[in-house]
């Protein structure tokens, strides 16, 4: 008889060997997290200063604020497509995910695996590369969000870390880059358990292996603890109680809005951006970041003079935006079903024009922010012709977020996650329902790489 060889994914470890890789884990984690809030931060001053420069110059004249921002995309763009003139700031473009993927699934044969491939390509440089990129793009007033590039970032530094240290199994490698991708997804979202699951979800796609799921909750929990006690973040988002008790109509209304508006929604995100990945990809590489930055800013200034909408609310990474649906607060017009649906094919075309320029920003971000908006204007719509759909927005903007996430990543048990731990347990049920729907709706479409078919991966 022949032995059946151990799957390194479940194989025990000695307590030598638990003990070295949650250490392994810990260095993985403090770099991650501390990489992407520098990241988170830059961006984020970047574009608070772009957007109060121009909203007080638009007090003398509209047209003033609106050169503002147009002057300092068009300024970051061409300085992105100098920077990837050169050969080595060429894998710190686009969203990153798709990348880091790449690198964790690299052909293997059996269960022998060798890490030396991913050891001789940059690590540590190409973090942060792509934290140079992604402060241009998004920081300039780039259309997107930050959780791609801290994938791509939490991969380069696990590698890192793990070529330090010399670990010569490509199975333990992996087990660090799925810390890494759980560190800066928990850093980004401030939610630790959601951060775990993703990294699980994203890599092996409806195969989720404990072990290093118990890894990534270490990862999770830490950057989680981090922001918490060094920086003081809070909730990724706030929303008021619902209870736990929901009526018929609010079940079947939610799965109508997330499965029919919330989900095609994101889903179009993939035809847009090819689209847009065949006009700019025809330009050289500097006109291409300035004419991204062209149609990303004219998006975002049309919605201003014309609709009274705030680039902050198109431009930039959006959380406020999402934060402002959800609780129905804000402007007034964030409140108008049919000026919601237009700021979301305004986000579509802008962030496919930034990500498709040359731009470093992630899609999932995005795809949530759709979600929430048309789950928002849902809610209003269905108000204005007269049908009751519950007390509150929060229901469908959260599982409509949800729905849209589940949709473009594929990652149904980290989205209700995201509610449950961001928005609350009341809001649990309408997610869920919303996430398997849509989910089995959607089969097996996802704009990142699917794990082939292999018994390890």
């Amino acid at each position: 008889m022949h032995e059946i060889p151990r799957d390194p994914e479940i194989a025990s470890d000695l307590w030598a060997d638990i003990l070295r890789k949650t250490l392994i884990v810990v260095m993985v984690t403090i770099t991650v997290w501390a990489v992407c809030s520098l990241m988170r931060r830059l961006a984020e001053s970047g574009t608070g200063r772009l957007f109060e420069s121009a909203e007080e110059h638009a007090s003398t004249g509209a047209l003033l604020g609106a050169g503002i921002i147009l002057v300092v995309l068009l300024v970051a763009g061409v300085a992105r497509g100098l920077l990837l003139l050169r050969p080595a700031w060429r894998d710190a473009e686009g969203d990153g995910i798709d990348k880091a993927l790449v690198r964790i699934r690299q052909p293997h044969e059996g269960y022998e695996e060798n890490p030396s491939g991913r050891y001789t390509e940059p690590t540590f440089w190409n973090a942060a590369r792509k934290v140079v990129l992604t402060t241009l793009t998004i920081g300039a007033g780039g259309s997107g969000g930050l959780e791609g590039p801290g994938v791509y970032v939490g991969e380069s530094v696990a590698a890192g870390w793990s070529r330090v240290f010399k670990r010569p199994s490509a199975d333990e490698l992996r087990l660090y880059q799925l810390a890494g991708i759980a560190a800066a997804i928990g850093t980004l979202l401030q939610a630790p358990f959601t951060a775990a699951l993703f990294a699980a979800e994203l890599v092996y796609a409806g195969r989720i292996i404990y072990r290093k799921l118990a890894y990534c909750l270490i990862a999770g929990v830490l950057a989680y603890e981090l922001n918490h006690h060094l920086l003081g973040f809070g909730a990724l988002f706030e929303s008021p109680e619902h209870g736990m008790t929901f009526v018929w109509q609010e079940y079947v209304l939610v799965v109508i809005v997330a499965v029919g508006f919330s989900a095609p929604a994101a889903i179009a995100l993939g035809p847009v951006f090819r689209s847009a990945g065949h006009v700019f990809g025809k330009l050289p590489l500097v006109v291409r970041g300035a004419a991204g930055a062209l149609v990303t800013g004219g998006v975002g200034v049309a919605m201003w003079l014309l609709l009274d909408v705030h680039p902050k609310h198109i431009l930039g990474v959006g959380e406020e935006t999402i934060n402002d649906v959800v609780n129905g607060t804000g402007p007034a017009v964030l409140r108008i079903w049919w000026i919601l649906l237009l700021a979301v094919v305004a986000k579509t075309l802008a962030t496919a024009a930034t990500l498709k320029s040359g731009g470093s920003v992630g899609m999932l971000f995005p795809a949530m922010y759709m979600g929430a908006l048309v789950g928002g204007a849902g809610y209003y719509l269905l108000g204005e012709i007269g049908l009751y759909a519950g007390p509150s927005v929060t229901v469908f903007a959260a599982s409509g977020m949800a729905a849209a996430l589940t949709a473009v990543a594929g990652v149904p048990l980290a989205s209700i996650a995201l509610v449950l731990e961001v928005f609350g347990s009341d809001y649990g049920p309408a997610a869920a329902i919303a996430c398997a729907i849509c989910f089995t709706a959607s089969g097996r479409f996802s704009l990142y790489l699917r794990p082939r078919a292999t018994h390890a991966v």
